[in-house]
């Protein structure tokens, strides 16, 4: 999976943009949805990437019954039309495919998601749709998903990357590393194990709690790192007051080489040992 992020320039702007439209705009009328606003099914060959992107609504993968991507929008509101107010885009590369859902102008790719100047004038006078994209991804495909405001939650069985703004993030995958990151919400990421793949392990957050659970037998370098709250670490005994003043832990697993980082401005940071069969080794 490409380490390269969405642009720096889309998560701030997103980041204000939606937080802003959400306070500022007034509903009207009656709540509508459409369960299966758009759908879209295609063939991925593992090892391949789907790249998902979302602004206002949540993200959730989950297995595929099937060897194919299976693609559901659905969609709440109370004003405007979101089957003509919003588009969504579908690219198929060599071996990735990226789903974008789109308001107002704006340009789907996996760098370069954008919801264009015009969004915040667009959410107070064109839809107010909240988006939920549901996705199965067939075996050992890798997920990149990113949302504004909502929550992602994604079960899986390659490495995943998940970034947000307004929301928790939770990842299980059966072969990581897991990249998670968002500013409100808690994160809690867990892999049984862990593949070929040399990018780090992340969870981070600055209003929440984040947890990692890692296999016990493990090469990297751990970082835990808190402001307010407290630190778990199942990986060895520390002395507690030494915590208390450094709010900081770094330590080196087996060889060591992968990056392992546990952060939290508000919020503790825990990193726990997980068996095989996905269940904590210590109860958090």
């Amino acid at each position: 999976m490409s380490a390269r992020p969405l642009r720096p320039l889309l998560v701030a702007t997103v980041a204000i943009v939606a937080v802003s439209a959400l306070g500022c705009h007034d509903s009207s009328g009656p709540e509508q949805s459409d369960p299966a606003i758009f759908t879209w099914n295609g063939d991925l060959k593992p090892q391949g990437i789907i790249h998902l992107r979302n602004v206002n609504g949540s993200v959730q993968v989950r297995p595929s019954h099937d060897s194919a991507v299976h693609v559901l929008a659905g969609a709440r509101w109370h004003r405007g039309d979101p089957k003509t107010d919003l588009k969504f885009s579908v690219i198929n590369g060599d071996n990735d495919v990226t789903v974008c859902v789109i308001w107002g102008k704006g340009d789907c790719g996996e760098h370069n998601y954008t919801t264009g100047p015009s969004f915040l004038k667009f959410m107070r006078k064109g839809t107010d749709a909240t988006v939920t994209l549901t996705v199965e991804v067939p075996a050992r495909v890798r997920v990149d998903a990113f949302t504004a405001n909502g929550s992602i939650d994604v079960a899986a069985t390659a490495p995943v990357r998940a970034y947000d703004v307004n929301g928790s993030v939770r990842v299980a995958t059966a072969i990581g590393p897991v990249d998670a990151v968002t500013v409100n919400g808690s994160v809690d990421v867990r892999m049984t194990t862990i593949g070929s793949d040399t990018g780090r392990v992340r969870a981070e957050t600055v209003n929440g709690s984040a947890k990692a659970y890692v296999p016990a037998e493990l090469d990297g370098d751990y970082t835990l790192k808190v402001t307010n709250g407290g630190i778990t670490n199942d990986f060895g005994a520390f002395d507690g007051a030494a915590i208390a003043r450094s709010k900081t832990q770094t330590g080196t697993l087996g060889h060591g080489g992968r990056d392992i980082i546990v952060k939290a401005l508000n919020g503790g940071v825990g990193l726990y040992k997980l068996n095989a069969d996905g269940t904590p080794m210590t109860k958090p």
